[in-house]
């Protein structure tokens, strides 16, 4: 009886509150709850409220359930212990003796391994038409011990160095003393009972799992059984079978130890899946109508057999290609394969996901191949999670270190043999009672993802090029026969079963590893109290989370499917109506609907980022001359830019946002796809700006649509903090934007912009770290706007704030001389300011900046013409201040605008001044620094720019200088 006490440790929280329903909780037990919460969790105080609705416990039951226990406690839980299916099993696997084969720490697992040996036995009597040699089931029991060992085997050490330390089990040497401990405390039947009984958790965590083993491979073998004559049917298998191989633990545990099992028959190697995988079946339809579309396309179909509870499949070789031009076609084929999964929006395609068979490429586990919307969206996508969510990207056939933070690539194009960023415990001196756990380097395996020629794997890098090729081969062939294969989609995968992700699997993963801790297995409420942490989630519906938490009690992998035509899902064999927003065909439908050349430009640029092929040199930019009914060129030109730049939009009028990417430099040499923000430079405020100027000459409605939708998220969706005092950012850009387009349309809307800009301006502040003096990213630039607009408007507020911002300025040391970051930018600003001050105080900062530029110039240094770092902007703070310096040091500069003619260090901001050059305005070809596949159209570094400077030659009065805030 007294071992029972023991065990009434294995019950879980729910069986001692009704067990202990009847105690009288008492004021000072409050603590047990206090203290429980205080423990370190994810779960805050506000979580609980969400558990105890579910299990429909208050707070006092949920204080009952951790009370400690008492011998009377203990006793009153018996009754319900030996009720338990689990406990009834364990008791029966110690009701004969079994003995110790080896003395290592495997004997503790003995019984259970017993037990499921007869168990096979006896369905091999059942099941006649299966045989399986006694090697294999050898391997069975082996594989089922090393499960085993691995949820034991931290317990098990702790044990040994428990026991020898307390018992004084000494001996002449260490395996001797380890020895001891094995005859001691798991000699026999009584003595590992009484070892479960220390550790009760664990008891009952392997008596679940066995029970699961048992049913896995039964219904594993009446499977075969049951579709013997489709295997005779598909793979010539004929009966009766015998198995000579079968590997099981294939894959993640799910729905009650349920596993993905290897087996050969007939020297046939098969995959058997405890699932319906029709969607597998309507995939190899789906790959031969492309094949219909385009016969010069070649895919590899998956030959399996689906019933309506198992899948069984062909084991897909893992083979070398013959030659370096079936490598070509490997990569070839990639290409083609990721627009496809593109298209469908599928995801977690990893590297364990896909073999290289030859020259094909071959997905082995489509479940996530239709994807829809799990989470209810609380606030606004950002610019690049709306961008990123729609692409190739999400497919996991890509590198994604980048966008993932991924310290390792489990991609399938090159997801290969890594080494662990950290180190992992492995279990040493195996025999000795100094067995340990020693932290060392590991390695993560490779899967089959990468084609091999004469044996060895060929890295993707040599063949980037064909796989975007041939991504856009296929993304145009879709492109054009949209609308077919969005029916054949619609036709294809209606009504079947798909397999929905809600979490990372090595979350769950985590989690479990750290429930096997000695610690968890002595009080299986301390098992609970890690798997409760899956309440601390916000976005994973609360219908799921306790079907989640009870599979990862069996020490299982949630696993959560979905009709493709239904808005419900399911897991553990139970419904939960309603939790999908849309069918996920539907949200597939509309993923596909919204694939257009605009889109899918995204995509291929992700695409280029992913394989490193994305480059950030001078490009000519041809316009397309779609204004010829405009008389005059200079407007034509400006209209045909504004084109271009609708052009490259992505207008989501049902979210009211609009969409573009950017190719920037980034460090080591790297480009990258980079997301625009509102700023000035080369953000939404910029573009705004110039489609409004270009609007009032030239009105359509593309433009007025797009103006629309960007005011809106300039003026409406303001952020709650400021980043930088500039001119160009935040509160001081829309300062910027609101005075110049008052200036030109005088409109009440943009007055109260101004007015609110200026309001917002005096409330926030940003962070110390951010702020500077410089022009662009400093305060120079916004003395100067605050200046011109105090010129139009005279307001008290505005003299404050330019006041303010003025006397703010310090007198520090900065690089250069130039006009975007250094003293330049910084002198102009000051200039503006005390034109309108006219404070002693600013002219003595204004004096210490001007000698700064003038010792810089005095040094003679090589300058560039433009007017960010270069000639133009420091000539025109010389000509301000009445700076002279030798004719001849500006007839040095360095000319590098000629390969760019964007406004910051460019052509047409080199000739700010001089816009009646009518050769540079009128030139058929645009030069700007970019990717081949990509268009620049912000105002700094893009189209945006050129064209505003081209309206300012058209009507220099009414659109003033941006460079030089006129």
């Amino acid at each position: 009886m007294m071992e029972e006490l023991t065990y009434s440790y294995a019950t879980t929280r729910s069986e001692r509150i009704q067990s202990w329903k009847n105690q009288k909780i008492e004021t000072e037990d409050q603590i047990y709850l206090k203290n429980w919460q205080a423990r370190k969790s994810l779960l805050k105080e506000s979580d609980y409220p969400k558990i105890f609705q579910y299990y429909q416990w208050n707070e006092e039951a949920f204080i009952k359930g951790l009370l400690p226990f008492t011998e009377e406690r203990a006793r009153s839980l018996v009754p319900t212990l030996e009720k338990s299916e689990w406990f009834q099993l364990h008791q029966h696997l110690f009701t004969a003796e079994i003995p110790i084969k080896e003395l290592n720490l495997t004997a503790g697992l003995r019984f259970h391994l017993h037990y499921y040996e007869n168990h096979i036995h006896s369905l091999l009597q059942k099941y006649p038409s299966i045989q399986l040699s006694e090697n294999v089931v050898k391997e069975l029991i082996e594989q089922l011990s090393d499960e085993f060992f691995f949820i034991a085997q931290k317990t098990l050490v702790w044990d040994v160095h428990q026991m020898i330390e307390e018992y004084q089990l000494q001996a002449e040497s260490r395996e001797a003393e380890f020895a001891k401990y094995i005859e001691e405390f798991l000699g026999d039947k009584q003595r590992t009972y009484l070892f479960y009984g220390e550790y009760p958790t664990l008891a009952r965590v392997l008596a679940v799992r066995l029970k699961f083993a048992c049913e896995m491979i039964e219904e594993f073998i009446a499977s075969l059984v049951d579709s013997s004559e489709q295997l005779i049917e598909t793979f010539s298998i004929s009966s009766p079978m015998t198995l000579t191989q079968i590997k099981l633990g294939q894959g993640d545990s799910h729905d009650h130890g349920k596993t993905v099992i290897q087996f050969q028959v007939q020297k046939k190697d098969l995959i058997f899946k405890f699932k319906n995988l029709e969607i597998g079946e309507r995939f190899n339809e789906l790959l031969s109508y492309l094949e219909e579309l385009d016969t010069t396309l070649s895919f590899y179909k998956v030959k399996r057999i689906v019933l309506p509870t198992f899948t069984i499949e062909e084991k897909v070789a893992y083979q070398d290609c013959k030659d370096e031009s079936e490598v070509t076609i490997f990569y070839r084929n990639y290409g083609h394969l990721l627009a496809v999964v593109y298209w469908l929006g599928s995801t977690d395609l990893h590297m364990e996901n896909l073999i290289a068979s030859g020259p094909y490429p071959v997905l082995i586990d489509v479940e996530t191949l239709i994807r829809p919307e799990m989470f209810k969206q609380t606030q606004k996508l950002s610019r690049q999670t709306r961008i990123e969510k729609q692409s190739v990207l999400v497919s996991g056939l890509l590198p994604q270190k980048k966008h993932l933070k991924r310290e390792l690539e489990m991609d399938a194009l090159s997801g290969t043999k890594q080494k662990l960023p950290k180190k992992v415990r492995r279990l040493r001196n195996n025999g000795s009672s100094d067995i340990a756990f020693q932290l060392e380097e590991a390695y993560m395996e490779g899967a089959q993802n990468i084609p091999r020629l004469a044996g060895e794997e060929v890295d993707y890098q040599l063949y980037r090029y064909v796989i975007q090729e041939a991504f856009q081969t296929m993304n145009q062939l879709l492109l054009k026969n949209k609308a077919a294969f969005i029916q054949k989609v619609k036709e294809l995968f209606s009504d079947t079963t798909i397999r929905l992700i809600y979490r990372d699997t090595q979350d769950y993963g985590n989690l479990l590893n750290f429930t096997l801790h000695t610690d968890s297995m002595s009080n299986y409420i301390e098992r609970e109290k890690i798997i409760e942490n899956l309440w601390a989630s916000n976005i994973i519906p609360e219908a799921l989370i306790p079907f989640e938490v009870q599979a990862m009690l069996d020490h299982d992998i949630p696993f959560v499917t979905a009709n493709t035509s239904l808005s419900d899902i399911y897991t553990n064999g139970q419904k939960l109506s309603g939790l999908l927003a849309k069918t996920p065909l539907q949200d597939t439908v509309e993923h596909m609907e919204q694939i257009t050349e605009k889109t899918s430009r995204f995509s291929y640029l992700l695409l280029k980022e992913s394989l490193g092929t994305l480059e950030y040199t001078t490009q000519k930019i041809v316009l397309p001359e779609k204004n010829r009914f405009i008389e005059q060129p200079l407007l034509q030109k400006a209209a045909d830019i504004g084109d271009q730049i609708v052009n490259q939009l992505v207008v989501e009028k049902n979210l009211g946002e609009v969409d573009w990417v950017l190719v920037l430099p980034e460090a080591n040499d790297k480009v990258g796809v980079a997301y625009p923000g509102i700023d000035l430079y080369e953000g939404s405020a910029g573009i705004y700006l110039f489609l409004v100027y270009l609007n009032h000459f030239v009105p359509k409605e593309a433009y007025q649509e797009v103006i629309d939708m960007l005011e809106k998220e300039i003026f409406e969706k303001q952020e709650a903090k400021s980043t930088y005092e500039s001119a160009f950012f935040d509160d001081g850009m829309r300062l910027t934007v609101a005075f110049f387009v008052t200036r030109l349309l005088d409109d009440e809307k943009h007055r109260l912009y101004l007015k609110k800009s200026v309001q917002n301006l005096k409330l926030n502040r940003v962070l110390e770290s951010n702020k500077s003096d410089e022009w662009l990213y400093g305060k120079a630039s916004l003395l100067a706007v605050l200046a011109a607009a105090y010129q139009d408007v005279s307001s008290d507020e505005i003299y404050e704030l330019l006041s303010y911002y003025a006397q703010s300025i310090e007198c520090k040391t900065m690089e250069d001389s130039s006009f975007a970051h250094g003293y330049a930018g910084v002198c102009y600003g000051l200039f503006q300011a005390n034109q309108i001050l006219q404070d002693a105080t600013i002219a003595e900062k204004l004096e210490w900046y001007q000698e700064r530029v003038q010792k810089n110039l005095e040094r003679k240094p090589r300058l560039n013409g433009s007017w960010c770092r270069g000639k133009i902007g420091i000539e025109k703070i010389c000509q301000l201040l009445n700076l002279t310096f030798e004719e001849e040091f500006f007839g040095k500069v360095v000319d590098l605008g000629t390969e760019d003619d964007c406004l910051c260090h460019g052509n047409y901001g080199n000739s700010d001044d001089y816009l009646n050059n009518i050769h540079t305005l009128l030139e058929d070809v645009i030069k700007l620094k970019t990717d081949s596949a990509s268009i620049p159209i912000g105002l700094f570094c893009g189209l945006s720019g050129i064209g505003y400077q081209i309206l300012r030659a058209y009507d220099s009065s009414s659109v003033r200088s941006l460079l030089f805030i006129k």
